[in-house]
């Protein structure tokens, strides 16, 4: 098994300067017992984080009929809920686990909410940022393995079809641009 870690176009994507940017792309399967695909997935795991506050790292581990996820964060209400002053802000270390009849009831709940009070996506929530790399990872056949966020950069572990083991980062102004191509894509069918 080879390691690669590189950063490749965007089909079909111009910049506004006509050049594509550069963005690493894969495509993942992660669960063969759910039918959610990975933007699905990855966008109930973030809006069930987003209840944590900010996270200054994150680590998603896929596995067939599980995720894994650990992280720190940034804690801002002291005892019965206090709002503490940035001095006062704590770092808590949360671990969670995530099976697909978890993964269904938060995409449900989530669904609910964004139809009931007509919320549209907002670029920088984790959650959009985690769907956004779902659909990357759609885009090319593989199987993702894991991932992590350090401060703002993602890191993406994926299978690919030849059984290669690649390794991709991401900015969050790279997927905001992808996920803006993606709507306009959408528009035009």
């Amino acid at each position: 098994m080879r390691l690669l870690r590189e950063k490749v176009a965007i089909p079909g994507y111009k910049s506004s300067m006509g050049q594509p940017p550069s963005a690493p792309l894969s495509h993942t399967a992660l669960s063969t017992t759910t039918m959610m695909n990975a933007a699905q997935t990855l966008r109930a795991i973030g809006q069930d984080l987003e209840t944590c506050g900010p996270l200054s790292s994150l680590e998603i581990v896929a596995m067939p009929d599980v995720h894994h996820v650990k992280g720190v964060a940034m804690v801002r209400r002291g005892l019965l809920g206090r709002l503490l002053t940035d001095s006062e802000t704590r770092n808590v270390e949360i671990s969670r686990r995530y099976t697909p009849s978890d993964l269904d009831r938060l995409d449900a709940k989530g669904r609910s909410l964004r139809r009931e009070e007509g919320i549209t996506p907002e670029p920088g929530t984790l959650a959009h940022l985690l769907r956004t790399i779902g659909a990357l990872v759609e885009s090319k056949d593989g199987q993702l393995k894991s991932v992590r966020r350090k401060g703002l950069q993602f890191t993406i572990s994926f299978m690919g079809t030849d059984a290669t083991s690649l390794v991709q980062e991401y900015s969050p102004t790279t997927l905001h641009n992808f996920y803006n191509w993606l709507y306009l894509q959408r528009q035009h069918r």
